[in-house]
């Protein structure tokens, strides 16, 4: 049986708009490839999701995996959305998205491991990581560090065969949701200029700066927020860059120590990786899921050029 202490479809909606604490909190993190090889050879494997395209599916991909893509932990569309744009949200029915993942032997008993075909889908990664984090399993879960081809480096084995789970066995997410791992245009309309609140934006320089415009007449980033492109957290083998390395790009992107972070960009895709990177590196972070999606079709603030 399910935990009752869960979210009605409605009930994400006020929670969007608390006061987010300052403490703290431990989340996902990295798992590397030499770890996943052990755990599965001695008998105790991590849940695996998988995020890719068809061709390297087909091909070959890590034993056990489950493949889930985007439409599985998002919705595309919105009150904000225009035929033809794209939209990416956090359903408010979180029931549906903790249904698709049980469907993927998701349970809240056992670890899951993250993979992505290579680094471009890093962000794809990331948003299933912080979907998990949000039904409460940030604890549990992890990225595979480099994705598959670091899994092919360390000597794993590539399978094209379906993975079949013991019969009966059962699974269930019966961890309560944490919704201080978002944020809503309420709340960040209120307190984006506040002390203690470093707002981070993941998008390119040339959105950041307002040369690329977000929407006819809207081109910019929201006042305050700093500029962290994610293509700066992978090495060149499309691994995160050290945690050392992660603070300082984070420093250099207007993130205090001790403060709360929060990260956006265009849909809330490129936003995750960003989001994982600060929450690697310590810090208690948020993504805007409607990012400049949803500022951008208001009437509030943009800043132009590189100043903050």
């Amino acid at each position: 049986m399910r935990s009752t202490q869960k979210l009605a479809p409605t009930a994400l909606l006020p929670l969007l708009l608390l006061p987010l604490g300052l403490a703290a909190q431990s989340g996902p993190s990295l798992m590397q490839a030499d770890e996943l090889l052990m755990r599965i050879s001695d008998g105790t494997p991590p849940t695996i999701l998988w995020v890719g395209g068809d061709d390297v599916w087909d091909a070959g991909r890590v034993p056990g995996a489950q493949r889930i893509g985007l439409g599985d932990v998002a919705v595309s569309e919105g009150d904000y959305a225009e035929p033809g744009s794209i939209v990416l949200d956090l359903p408010l029915d979180l029931d549906r998205v903790r249904t698709a993942l049980e469907e993927r032997h998701v349970s809240s008993d056992n670890d899951v491991v993250v993979v992505f075909d290579s680094p471009r889908r890093l962000t794809q990664a990331t948003r299933v990581v912080w979907t998990l984090s949000v039904l409460g399993m940030g604890d549990r879960t992890y990225l595979l560090d480099g994705g598959q081809p670091a899994w092919v480096a360390a000597g794993g084995e590539l399978t094209e065969a379906r993975f079949i789970p013991y019969e009966g066995t059962v699974y269930e997410i019966a961890t309560t949701p944490d919704p201080d791992q978002v944020v809503g245009l309420g709340w960040l309309a209120r307190e984006y200029r506040a002390d203690g609140l470093s707002v981070i934006d993941a998008r390119s320089t040339a959105s950041y700066t307002g040369e690329r415009e977000e929407f006819p007449g809207r081109a910019g980033h929201i006042p305050g927020a700093g500029s962290l492109p994610i293509e700066r957290l992978l090495d060149d083998d499309g691994r995160m860059l050290p945690l050392d390395g992660l603070r300082e790009l984070l420093a250099e992107a207007g993130a205090a120590e001790g403060s709360r972070v929060v990260t956006y960009c265009h849909i809330g895709q490129r936003a995750s990786a960003a989001w994982f990177a600060a929450t690697l590196a310590g810090f208690d972070a948020a993504i805007y899921d409607g990012s400049m999606n949803e500022w951008g079709r208001t009437e509030l603030p943009l800043t132009s050029g590189e100043n903050r």
